[in-house]
C-alpha cells in the first residue's frame, strides 16, 4: 500500500469565508500547506497572493498563498474546505471528483440545508466507485465582508462549531487532523461538537438566517433594523412556521421515540424568537450575506434556507405560507421599504405575488 500523501488543505472559493479560513489557518504558528482554488483563469497571478484581513481596524496580511485553477488533473486532495454558496457547491466540486476519494475529508461551510446531500450524490455507492469522503460541517457565525479581491474585514468576531455530518464513534485520522488544525486557530474561535449537536446548531442558524438574511435582502437594511417594531408580526410568523417544521422534521428522524422536553423547548417558537432577537442585536451593524448577494446582483441561498423550510414543511403537512412568500420575493428581487411592511404577513399567507 502506497504511503498516504501529506496533509494539504485546498479551499474552494474566493468569497468571504474562504478569506477567513485561509487567512486564519495560514497565520497559525505552524501553518498547514494550503492552496486556494478558483474557476476564474484571469485571477491567477504570476506569483503567490497575499490576503489582507482587517480585524478591529487593523489590516493583517497573510503569508504568500498559492492560488490555483480548479482542475481534474493534479495530485489527490486530502482536505477540501468548501466555501462556495450552497446553489453552486455541487457544480463547483464536480471537476475535482477525480482527485477526491474515500481518504479525503470535505468540510462544508454553507448556510442552509441541502448542499451536503447534493455533493454526496456525486460519489457513487457500492463497488462501482472509489468510496465516499468523510464529511465535516462548520457552522460559522463570524461576520465578514469583502473589501477587495484578496481582502476582507472581519467585522463580527463570533465563533464556529465543527463536527461530523454523520454519527461516528471516531473520526478517521485525516478528518481528525483537519478538526484539530481548525481548533488551533484563535481567530476562528472553533468548538468541536458531535453530529447530533451539529444538527441542532445547524437548525438554529437556519432559523436566524430565515428571518435575518431574507428580510434584510428584501428591505435592503442592516441586521439591526430587523428589530423594528413594525417587523415584529413578520418575524413571529417566520419563526412560528420554522419552529413547527423543525420539530416535525426532528420527530420524523426518530419516529419510535418522542422528542425530549429539552429538544422541544430548544426549538419552541418562544425560544427561537428570542434567539433571533439576540442575533439581530449582536450583529446590528452587519450586512447579511444575502443582502450582500442581492446588492451585488448574485444569486442567493434563499432556496437552501427558507426554501428548505417550505419543501420540508409541505412534506410534513405544516403550513409555510409566509416562508414561501418570502422565497418568492427574494427570488424576484423585490424591494420593500420598512414603512410599507404593514399587512405583509397576511399578503404572504394569501399568496400575494405582486409588488407592494
Amino acid at each position: 500500500m502506497p504511503p498516504s500523501p501529506p496533509p494539504h488543505i485546498h479551499i474552494l472559493g474566493l468569497g468571504n469565508l474562504s478569506k477567513l479560513f485561509a487567512h486564519s489557518l495560514s497565520t497559525l504558528p505552524s501553518p498547514p500547506a494550503l492552496t486556494l482554488l478558483t474557476h476564474r483563469p484571469l485571477l491567477l497571478p504570476s506569483s503567490p497572493v497575499t490576503l489582507t484581513l482587517t480585524r478591529h481596524g487593523i489590516p493583517i496580511p497573510s503569508p504568500p498563498l498559492e492560488l490555483s485553477l480548479i482542475s481534474p488533473q493534479g495530485p489527490g486532495i486530502t482536505h477540501l474546505i468548501l466555501t462556495t454558496k450552497s446553489p453552486s457547491t455541487a457544480a463547483a466540486i464536480r471537476p475535482l471528483l477525480p482527485r477526491l476519494s474515500a481518504d479525503s475529508t470535505i468540510l462544508f461551510t454553507q448556510n442552509g440545508v441541502g448542499a451536503v446531500e447534493e455533493v454526496d450524490a456525486l460519489f457513487p455507492d457500492g463497488d462501482g466507485g472509489g468510496g465516499k469522503p468523510t464529511y465535516l460541517s462548520a457552522i460559522v457565525t463570524h461576520g465578514v465582508f469583502s473589501t477587495g479581491q484578496f481582502s476582507a474585514t472581519h467585522a463580527g468576531v463570533a465563533d464556529l462549531k465543527i463536527g461530523p455530518v454523520s454519527r461516528t464513534t471516531e473520526l478517521p485520522a485525516s478528518a481528525r487532523w483537519l478538526v484539530d488544525t481548525i481548533l488551533a486557530s484563535e481567530a476562528l474561535v472553533a468548538t468541536e461538537v458531535g453530529a447530533d449537536e451539529l444538527l441542532y446548531v445547524t437548525l438554529e442558524k437556519l432559523v436566524a438566517n430565515a428571518v435575518i438574511n431574507s428580510l434584510t435582502a428584501i428591505l435592503r437594511v442592516f441586521n439591526g433594523s430587523i428589530l423594528s417594531p413594525s417587523l415584529a408580526p413578520l418575524r413571529a410568523a417566520l419563526v412560528s412556521e420554522t419552529s413547527s417544521v423543525i420539530l416535525a422534521h426532528l420527530s420524523s428522524l426518530h419516529p419510535n421515540s418522542p422528542l425530549s422536553d429539552s429538544t422541544t423547548s430548544r426549538f419552541s417558537a418562544a425560544r427561537l424568537g428570542k434567539m433571533v432577537e439576540r442575533v439581530c442585536e449582536a450583529t446590528r451593524g452587519n450586512r447579511s450575506s444575502m443582502l450582500q448577494d442581492v446588492e451585488a446582483g448574485r444569486g442567493t441561498e434563499v432556496g437552501y434556507i427558507n426554501g428548505w423550510i417550505v419543501r420540508r414543511g409541505r412534506e410534513m403537512g405544516v403550513g409555510v405560507g409566509v416562508n414561501g412568500g418570502v422565497v418568492g420575493m427574494v427570488e424576484r428581487g423585490e424591494v420593500v421599504k420598512l414603512e410599507e411592511v404593514g399587512g405583509l404577513v397576511e399578503r404572504l399567507r394569501g399568496g400575494c405575488r405582486g409588488r407592494m
